[in-house]
C-alpha cells in the first residue's frame, strides 16, 4: 500500500520521490510513494488541508510532510508542525521533516559528487557544477544553498530548481549523504524508519512519537 508525501515546490515534487526511494533502498526500507502533493505547511489550516486530502484515501498507509525551514529552528518547528497533525488524529502515521535551511542544503556536504558532472534533464545533458566545485564549513549555516550552487557553476549559468534539483539529486551518492552527519538528513532517516517499519500505528506522529 502506498505512502503519501507533501512538498512545497515544483522542483521538490520532481526530486523528492527519487531521494526517498534511494534513501529507503539504502536503509532496506521499501515503499510505494504516491506523486507528491504540493502544499506548503506553514500553519494549522495547511495541516487541515493535507488531512482533508488524505484522510479518506483507503490506500493511504502513511504520510510524510517535507518543508524548508530557512529562518526557523527545526528543533522547535518540527514538533510544532507535528502537533498540528497529532490533533487531527489521522488514521495512519505521519512524519514531519524540515530541510534546514532548504532542500539544496543536502547537496553541499556531497558537492564533490556533483562536481564536473553533466546534469541530465528530460534526456538532455546540460552543464552542471564546475569540476573544482567545493564547499567547506557547516552546510546548515548558509541560508542560500542555491546561491552556493550558482557560484560553483560556469559563468552565465545559474542553478534552476525546476530543472536542476532532480538532476542533482540523481547524482548524489546516498551512502555518503547518510554518513555526512547533516542533521536534516539524519532526521529524514529517522522519519523513514518510523513510517516504514511495521507497527508505526494509526495516529502516531514523528517526531512527537518515536
Amino acid at each position: 500500500m502506498p505512502h503519501y508525501v507533501v512538498v512545497e515546490g515544483e522542483g521538490d515534487a520532481r526530486a523528492v520521490p527519487n531521494l526517498l526511494s534511494r534513501v529507503g533502498h539504502q536503509l532496506g526500507l521499501y515503499a510505494v510513494w504516491k506523486p507528491p502533493l504540493r502544499i506548503n505547511v506553514q500553519r494549522p489550516s495547511d495541516a487541515q488541508k493535507v488531512a482533508d486530502l488524505t484522510r479518506g484515501r483507503a490506500d493511504a498507509q502513511g504520510l510524510l510532510v517535507l518543508r524548508d525551514d530557512e529562518d526557523g529552528c527545526p528543533r522547535d518547528d518540527g514538533p510544532e508542525i507535528a502537533s498540528w497533525f497529532q490533533a487531527l488524529s489521522l488514521p495512519f502515521p505521519v512524519a514531519c521533516v524540515l530541510f534546514y535551511r532548504e532542500y539544496e542544503t543536502i547537496f553541499l556536504p556531497v558537492i564533490e559528487d556533483l562536481a564536473g558532472r553533466p546534469l541530465t534533464v528530460a534526456g538532455v545533458e546540460r552543464r552542471g557544477l564546475n569540476a573544482d566545485a567545493a564547499f567547506s564549513g557547516d552546510p546548515e549555516s548558509r541560508r542560500d544553498a542555491k546561491g552556493v550552487l550558482t557560484a560553483n557553476m560556469p559563468p552565465g549559468r545559474s542553478y534552476k530548481e525546476t530543472t536542476d534539483q532532480l538532476a542533482m539529486t540523481q547524482l548524489v551518492d546516498i551512502p555518503r549523504l547518510l554518513a555526512s552527519g547533516l542533521p536534516c538528513v539524519e532526521t529524514l532517516e529517522r522519519a523513514l524508519r518510523f513510517l516504514l517499519t511495521p507497527g508505526a500505528g494509526a495516529g502516531r506522529v514523528f517526531p512527537l512519537d518515536r
